[in-house]
């Protein structure tokens, strides 16, 4: 059931769902990042790579970098880091010469493994608040908002771009916020 928007309000910052989530991400990642660290030695971006090499691998880095949350250039170094410290396997596509596939080496599926049994038991202990029920509607309502933020979100030109939300779209145009192209296509109107 889709509820009707209602008119443009300032949302107070501890109220936004992605300020929230941020918080909660940073707070889980510095975690994980300071046993990484300690027992491994391997950083946080390392470590994310590593776990969606292990999860979706083989898989390109095209394809590594749709299913993370940074940036190429940082894929590319934890990639190379990965690859000279033995974890991280890349060679060329068989069906296709121009694609380079990543996979986990076997010490590096040992790592993940051992890695990821830390990773579940502190998400389950994590979780551990919410009652069954609360942790089935978390889980779907997670999953409804990652497919509707890739519908939003997921697209070459910005949302801002598509929406030009009356009031906004012309403050944004007056400050430059706006693309060029944005702009024009608001003076057209």
């Amino acid at each position: 059931m889709k509820r009707k928007s209602k008119t443009a309000r300032i949302i107070p910052l501890d109220e936004r769902v992605s300020y929230r989530f941020s918080i909660i991400t940073k707070r889980l990642d510095q975690t994980l990042a300071a046993m990484h660290a300690k027992t491994l030695g391997i950083s946080l971006n390392n470590w994310k790579i590593m776990r969606v090499i292990g999860f979706f691998g083989p898989l390109s880095a095209t394809e590594l970098g749709s299913r993370t949350s940074l940036d190429p250039d940082k894929i590319t170094r934890a990639v190379d880091v990965l690859v000279q410290r033995g974890y991280v396997i890349r060679k060329d596509d068989e069906a296709d010469r121009r694609r380079v596939v990543l996979t986990l080496s076997a010490k590096g599926r040992r790592v993940h493994d051992k890695i990821e049994m830390v990773a579940g038991t502190m998400e389950a202990e994590f979780l551990s608040v919410l009652t069954t029920e609360e942790s089935k509607v978390l889980r779907a309502a997670l999953t409804k908002l990652e497919q509707h933020s890739g519908v939003m979100f997921g697209r070459r030109e910005g949302w801002y771009e598509r929406r030009m939300v009356p009031g906004v779209a012309s403050r944004m145009a007056k400050q430059r916020i706006l693309p060029p192209a944005a702009r024009k296509r608001l003076v057209a109107k």
